[in-house]
């Protein structure tokens, strides 16, 4: 169950996406028959089922617990269990946000390649200038991303960009918490950009399908411009710049996010918060933060 939940995070499944039910699934699957010798055993993946994995894991990862054990084996000579912390902390998210079995991931419909990519050069052109601009003494500053710097907020644009590129060339990343940026941020987000564009265009990507469920490659595309506009967003907010950010597909983008996250739980402390309700003169990019919590 731990290495089954670190994957998934090391691929970038949000807990309470729709990609992780089938992974909830299969580790409620792989639970149900450790339970047989229980009282009254759940017999099938339920809400009851699922109730009850999450009240397991919640004691399991409680810290006196995990410290016991680590303490046990020390005195015993055996060797020390591997951290649950992550992975538990992904796996409890994930059952609260599916608290029941769901019809699955249900993908949107495929985009237009070619659509997807030019919105994709807009954001990312009108992101790389807000990225230039930012000043080294900025870079600690906090932002609308909780717990995030600036230039956290800019790594973790620069990661999202060269995730896609790993997995379009077929040597999916694993070092989300690594530094990006080295010692030039704005230098290694263009760069990250470059090496996407070079993606789109060079691997076939944008033709082909990824996963179990077929997933079109154009769905990269698409999905990289929601994440690259809203955190755009964040970046700006951050250093009281304008917020107009692609004005002439940033309402391409918000439908985008509607038909890829509009089946996301609004769930505490998850991706999402509840939506917001934007302006009458607010833009795109506006009201893409408001659909997304911001």
């Amino acid at each position: 169950m731990r290495e089954r939940a670190e994957t998934a995070l090391a691929a970038g499944v949000a807990a309470d996406s729709p990609a992780a039910e089938p992974v909830v699934a299969e580790l409620v699957a792989a639970w149900l028959p450790t339970q047989a010798g229980t009282a009254d055993p759940p017999r099938r993946d339920d809400a009851h089922a699922r109730a009850r994995l999450l009240e397991q894991l919640e004691a399991a990862a409680e810290p006196h617990i995990e410290r016991y054990w680590q303490l046990m084996c020390t005195a015993t000579g055996r060797p020390q269990p591997p951290s649950w912390s992550a992975a538990g902390t992904w796996t409890a998210s994930a059952l609260r946000a599916h608290p029941e079995p769901g019809p699955g991931l249900v993908l949107p419909p495929a985009p237009d390649a070619q659509r997807a990519l030019y919105v994709y050069e807009r954001v990312a052109a009108h992101v790389a200038a807000l990225v230039d601009a930012v000043p080294g003494e900025a870079l600690e500053r906090p932002t609308p991303c909780d717990a995030w710097t600036v230039r956290q907020l800019i790594d973790h644009m620069t990661w999202e960009n060269l995730m896609i590129t790993s997995i379009a060339r077929d040597v999916p990343r694993t070092d989300p918490d690594a530094d990006h940026l080295g010692d030039d941020h704005a230098a290694a987000f263009r760069a990250s950009v470059d090496a996407l564009l070079a993606a789109f265009t060079g691997t076939g990507l944008l033709e082909r399908t990824y996963g179990p469920y077929g997933a079109p490659g154009a769905l990269f595309a698409q999905q990289a411009a929601v994440e690259l506009l809203a955190h755009g967003w964040d970046l700006a907010r951050a250093l009281g710049a304008s917020t107009d950010l692609a004005p002439e597909v940033a309402d391409e983008v918000l439908e985008a996010a509607r038909g890829i996250y509009g089946a996301a739980p609004r769930t505490e402390g998850g991706s999402f918060a509840p939506e917001r309700t934007a302006s009458a003169a607010a833009g795109g990019a506006d009201r893409l933060a408001a659909y997304l919590g911001r």
